[in-house]
């Protein structure tokens, strides 16, 4: 098992789960913080220990794939990744972050369908993206690993996709950035998001709609990245995308909170997260 399976949480797709206690992880977090024992209960309420925690629990794209085909969606959510033309601040780590999750979700989408170069060229990014970021050496090498297999032809597409899906995994900065980074947020926000936004778009294709009773229920999910990009990334998201970013998280806790959703809802979530990943 390698250094990424490690900590791969195995997550399911309810985002209704109960946090465990207290981690070694969220004490260090809390320690970061620079808070002592009789201030324990105001870091709780900055850091929002609890959304931390659930952040872990967020479906991957390979996850939210096998959910959507056992709700009867049948389209290649291959051919639904559109030709990125990315537009952001090279220099601005959130918005690096984000970019990185959104290349992550599509290359586990195309593996399949990915030419050796432009698979290539995918890893190449993220490997860049993750090394502006600050991650740490292990997260970067393990990318840089995964080149080189693809490279030597050392691994078939299923074992790529496999290592593609534990790298999203990496969730938290503690288990796996560098210790000054605060992005790996962002970076599972800009997939799950991307993930969301293809599936929506499914729905549509097919007409079925229905399926999103099930499929978008994420609204803690939601709520954690919205917490984060309001408190610990706030005043670092680029402001172009904050806004935008702020609204589509809003817009899925609003729809995961109906009783019954229909084709409106659908169209309200494929809209607000097409506008999204056209800013990043």
């Amino acid at each position: 098992m390698n250094l990424i399976a490690l900590i791969f949480l195995a997550c399911g797709t309810s985002p209704e789960s109960t946090p465990t206690k207290e981690t070694p992880v969220v004490q260090k977090e809390i320690q970061k913080k620079g808070v002592q024992a009789d201030k324990v209960n105001s870091a709780k309420k900055a850091l929002d220990i609890q959304k931390v925690e659930q952040s872990a629990l967020s479906p991957s794209p390979l996850e939210l794939k096998g959910t959507a085909e056992k709700e009867g969606l049948t389209s290649n959510l291959a051919t639904l990744v559109p030709v990125r033309k990315f537009i952001g601040d090279d220099t601005n780590k959130d918005h690096i972050a984000l970019q990185t999750g959104v290349v992550l979700t599509d290359t586990v989408m195309q593996v399949d369908t990915l030419s050796k170069d432009s698979l290539l060229g995918n890893l190449t990014k993220i490997e860049s993206n993750l090394t502006k970021m600050g991650a740490g050496e292990g997260f970067v090498f393990s990318v840089t690993e995964l080149k080189r297999k693809v490279t030597n032809d050392a691994m078939n597409r299923d074992e790529v996709l496999l290592e593609m899906d534990e790298i999203i995994a990496y969730s938290r900065p503690a288990e796996g950035f560098g210790k000054d980074d605060t992005t790996g947020p962002l970076l599972q926000a800009g997939s799950w998001l991307t993930s969301i936004n293809l599936i929506s778009h499914a729905m549509l294709n097919e007409k079925k709609v229905d399926s999103a009773n099930n499929l978008f229920r994420h609204g803690k999910i939601a709520e954690y990245f919205l917490s984060y990009v309001q408190h610990e990334g706030g005043k670092k998201v680029d402001g172009s995308v904050k806004g935008v970013l702020e609204d589509t998280l809003k817009t899925l806790i609003e729809v995961s909170e109906k009783k019954d959703l229909t084709q409106a809802d659908v169209e309200k979530v494929a809209s607000i997260t097409d506008k999204l990943l056209a800013l990043i």
